[in-house]
């Protein structure tokens, strides 16, 4: 759909995607705008569902490396932490990570539904350290809560840090914490490449929408 290709566009680029912007460059009217979605944030709320979407696909296969419980969760944590690194600047991850914040905000259940591959995939390996006497008896929910509250700290920790090769330390610290928190040995960062978030929507299908409390 062009107006998800062009907020994307715009948000890489760290323009403003107000809705006159959107159509404008979009090519289409104000009025075919509010025939697809309720708002300015609708729109944005597809482009985060589609974000996410991608980046959960791109952790699947990662986790396809390994079936080993304690390798997949060094995985997941690596592979969450690079879901950003698919922005071309640094001005434009932190213009990002801002946004879905603001999201998160306006419409907290929304965004978590926009999550949810990501936080399944995350709770289905904690569940699995569990059920293979791994790790103490947790509850497999509230563990996942925890650690993703933990990454996504760290994504804003790295989007605004001073330092350009502060990632390298953020992703060491992750493991270090994550695990600790799961009563496991540290895991040292093992993973290369990088999955990233695509640089364009224009050929992604649309997502079906989803209601807004304004």
């Amino acid at each position: 759909m062009r107006l998800l290709g062009a907020a994307q566009d715009m948000i890489l680029a760290g323009e403003d995607a107000t809705v006159p912007a959107l159509v404008a460059r979009a090519g289409m009217s104000t009025k075919t705008f509010y025939r697809h979605f309720a708002s300015r944030d609708d729109l944005l709320f597809a482009v985060l569902e589609e974000e996410l979407s991608v980046g959960a696909r791109s952790i699947h296969r990662a986790l396809a490396a390994s079936d080993d419980p304690v390798d997949r969760l060094r995985i997941y944590i690596e592979a969450y932490l690079e879901l950003p690194s698919g922005y071309g600047s640094r001005e434009a991850r932190r213009s990002r990570i801002q946004e879905n914040q603001r999201l998160r905000a306006v419409n907290a259940e929304r965004a978590a539904e926009a999550g949810a591959q990501l936080h399944d995939a995350l709770r289905g390996i904690v569940s699995d350290l569990v059920g293979a006497d791994l790790v103490a008896d947790i509850d497999p929910a509230l563990t996942t809560r925890s650690i993703l509250h933990v990454l996504n700290g760290l994504l804003v920790d790295m989007a605004f840090a001073d330092r350009t090769d502060a990632h390298a330390d953020v992703v060491e610290h992750a493991l270090r914490v994550c695990f600790a928190m799961l009563g496991l040995p540290p895991a040292s960062p093992r993973r290369a490449a990088a999955i990233r978030t695509p640089r364009s929507l224009k050929g992604a299908e649309p997502r079906p929408r989803l209601g807004v409390t304004e």
